[in-house]
């Protein structure tokens, strides 16, 4: 049986907005590419934030469920819980097409969008 190294991303000083554990380092093969492409992710989230203000203002729901949708893969390799659950729930209240639950859902994806912005 082969004997596994330690998890790198334990060793991390905590990152905001993120949950590093040993699934982070099962795919994530070492701690450089994942603080690689770490910064794009969060730009790639704060742009998806606007332009799913853009859809949501312009009220294109099946839009903004792809948007959210594709968001989501990316999301979970990272460890963003939060936004993680956030992005599940907005997707729910966008099937349920009220605009307050949309509001609110949306809210709170800014939210974590921003904790998970912050440095």
């Amino acid at each position: 049986m082969k004997k596994r190294n330690a998890c790198w991303a334990l060793e991390l000083a905590p990152i905001p907005g993120l949950v590093l554990d040993e699934g982070t380092c099962d795919y994530w093969i070492d701690k450089e590419s994942f603080l690689g492409g770490l910064d794009v992710f969060r730009l790639n989230a704060v742009q998806q934030s606007r332009l799913l203000r853009e859809m949501m203002a312009e009220k294109n729901l099946l839009d903004m469920k792809k948007t959210l949708h594709k968001l989501k893969g990316n999301v979970k390799l990272y460890g963003a819980k939060r936004l993680f659950e956030s992005v599940e729930k907005f997707e729910l209240v966008l099937t349920m097409d009220d605009s307050r639950a949309i509001s609110k859902a949306k809210t709170e994806f800014d939210d974590a969008v921003l904790e998970l912005a912050a440095q």
